[in-house]
């Protein structure tokens, strides 16, 4: 937290930077960013997996599907550990972050949708004053992708749009090019698929926002010029979270394992945060090329 007597003044100053963003999706990666920094904004779309297209018909219809319940349904993920909140107009899945163990499926719709609802006007009214910049990240991003949704977005104020998405190209690993006012588009080694959001290239990812947020509140900044990452702008807070700790941490307090995989599959050395006996070959591999079962589903 931000009144925490440990941060040091470039942490505090990180984590504000990270709280004036939030995340549209295409899945958990950017909420994981936050929350590896000790970060936690309670936003609509930060665990989240949302198809563009989708994300896109809501913004323009100002999220009308999600006030109303009827239109949740409300499954087991493909863990079948927590319950996920899917809308079936966009096809939006969110996590609600209960255990199938803890509690009936009956007993979610009345109790999530309220808090879907609070959230979704939250972030409507976070989106009408422009007070925070939206981040998507996803794969394969075109310009046309990204004008389109900079445009829903703009339908409802004045919104600053950060798009991530894989680089074409080494040389612009890290960098971000202004397109124009109130957008930008970083360049990351990689965005990591659906499943696997847990992994995130967490120095890239920091210097993206660092780079984007000095382009875009500088209106005299030129459009089209690549902006390359300083050594300070890959640096991460003091009291980071290592995504492997958090991983092995997360797998002792929920012994989350895919379903029909045994027990001993999922279980992890402490002093490497490995992965010991892995029954089913993990279909990704780290940046430092370890096989993982990585746990949030999304």
């Amino acid at each position: 937290m931000l009144n925490d007597a440990r941060d040091d003044a470039a942490t505090a100053t990180l984590k504000a930077l990270l709280l004036d963003h939030v995340s549209l999706g295409v899945n958990c990666e950017f909420g994981m960013v936050q929350r590896y920094c000790r970060v936690e904004p309670l936003d609509l779309l930060r665990f989240a997996l949302t198809p563009l297209d989708g994300l896109v018909g809501q913004l323009r219809t100002g999220f009308a599907a999600f006030a109303d319940s009827g239109n949740l349904s409300f499954e087991p993920d493909d863990t079948g550990w927590e319950y996920i909140a899917r809308e079936r107009v966009s096809g939006i899945g969110l996590h609600t972050n209960i255990l199938v163990r803890d509690r009936p499926i009956a007993d979610l719709p009345p109790r999530e949708g309220q808090r879907i609802g609070r959230l979704t006007r939250k972030l409507l009214t976070e989106l009408s004053v422009g007070r925070r910049t939206a981040v998507f990240s996803a794969r394969g991003l075109t310009d046309a992708d990204i004008e389109q949704l900079h445009e829903a977005l703009r339908a409802h104020g004045p919104v600053r749009l950060l798009a991530v998405t894989g680089t074409p190209s080494p040389s612009l690993t890290g960098s971000v090019v202004k397109l124009r006012d109130g957008l930008a588009i970083g360049y990351i080694d990689r965005v990591t698929p659906t499943g696997y959001a847990a992994d995130p290239s967490l120095d890239l990812w920091l210097a993206i926002v660092r780079l984007s947020a000095r382009m875009l509140a500088d209106p005299a900044s030129p459009c089209g010029i690549q902006a390359t990452p300083e050594p300070g702008d890959l640096a991460l807070p003091a009291d980071v979270v290592k995504p492997l700790l958090w991983e092995a941490r997360a797998a002792r307090r929920y012994r989350q394992r895919p379903v029909g995989v045994p027990r001993s599959c999922a279980r992890l050395s402490r002093r490497s945060g490995r992965h010991k006996r892995v029954g089913r070959p993990a279909p990704y591999r780290s940046r430092t090329g370890e096989r993982r079962l990585i746990l949030p589903a999304a």
